[in-house]
């Protein structure tokens, strides 16, 4: 059993990229404009110059990088996060869980009063519950799931990993409970729990686009429990999100989020100097010296969780 220290414990944001399988580099760059200072009230958003436009919002439907790190850590929530710092498993959605002794199941607990996003699309009449786990996870294990098919039916990740071979079931014995029953044991389920592609969906808001005849919208319009709500995408141009006032977690201090679309690298670069975006990723190697030599621009490496081949 692993439990948080009481304090709920917020998830800390991170710009990873987990298991895909795409050719990806070894190492996160970030490029940070050096704004004057300025008080927090009137810094109040941040514009990142993303390399390319996300190909849908519902991580569960991508492997795309630079989808992942548009949608998934600010839109959603996981029942369980790994701790950047040494690799743990720690709570997000689910405060701790029980592991039967044969190995064969997982009761998760879940945190109360999660709120999901409100918006001029949706307004939640309910906090976070049970039966929102087990709609995220069962429409990618059941052809019979009303929402399965929708966008392609694709669902790469767990397809890979053998998702539907792997779970058995899922139940919802009471609404702070989930429980995954497994085939066999599995030593890797934990980690696939806690991927940025095991995202949780609002069932509430899947019951409401069936009754609107728009399922579709559920990957396009999102519904989460994240740090920050979608309010605007222009295609191939930009794409802004608002702070979640209700997050559960560490509210961010940022009222705005914009994603600034630019595939063009010299083009980011240049905003990124002329402060048009306060951060971009993934410079070219021989720009990298020239730009660590600026007063104006703060580089900041990290290794990434991933695999590339």
């Amino acid at each position: 059993m692993q439990s948080d220290n009481g304090k709920g414990k917020p998830v800390k944001p991170q710009l990873q990229r987990r298991l895909t399988a795409a050719v990806q580099t070894a190492a996160m760059i970030l490029l940070i404009a050096c704004q004057p200072d300025m008080p927090a009230e009137v810094r109040s958003g941040l514009v990142y110059c993303l390399e390319g436009a996300p190909e849908s919002f519902n991580p569960q439907l991508v492997t795309s990088g630079t989808t992942i790190d548009a949608t998934s850590r600010q839109l959603y929530d996981r029942l369980v996060d790994i701790d950047p710092e040494d690799g743990s498993f720690v709570p997000a959605l689910a405060t701790h869980w029980e592991v039967r002794p044969d190995g064969l199941s997982y009761t998760f607990f879940l945190r109360p009063d999660v709120q999901f996003h409100s918006t001029d699309y949706f307004q939640p009449s309910r906090p976070l519950n049970s039966t929102d786990v087990r709609f995220s996870f069962e429409r990618v294990m059941k052809r019979d799931h009303p929402f399965h098919a929708v966008s392609g039916g694709e669902y790469p990740y767990f397809q890979t990993v053998e998702w539907q071979q792997r779970v058995a079931r899922i139940t919802t014995p009471t609404a702070d409970q989930v429980v995954f029953y497994l085939q066999q044991r599995d030593s890797s389920f934990l980690s696939n729990i806690a991927t940025d592609f095991a995202v949780i969906h609002s069932a509430e808001y899947g019951k409401q686009l069936l009754e609107q005849q728009q399922p579709q919208r559920i990957d396009s319009h999102p519904i989460g429990t994240g740090p920050f709500k979608f309010k605007e995408y222009r295609k191939d141009i930009f794409l802004r999100y608002y702070r979640h006032a209700d997050y559960w977690g560490q509210a961010s201090s940022l009222e705005q989020l914009v994603f600034n679309i630019e595939p063009n690298n010299a083009k980011r670069m240049a905003k990124l100097l002329t402060h048009e975006c306060d951060i971009t990723a993934y410079p070219r190697i021989a720009e990298l010296e020239l730009i660590s030599k600026r007063d104006d621009v703060k580089v900041q490496e990290q290794t990434s969780m991933n695999g590339g081949f």
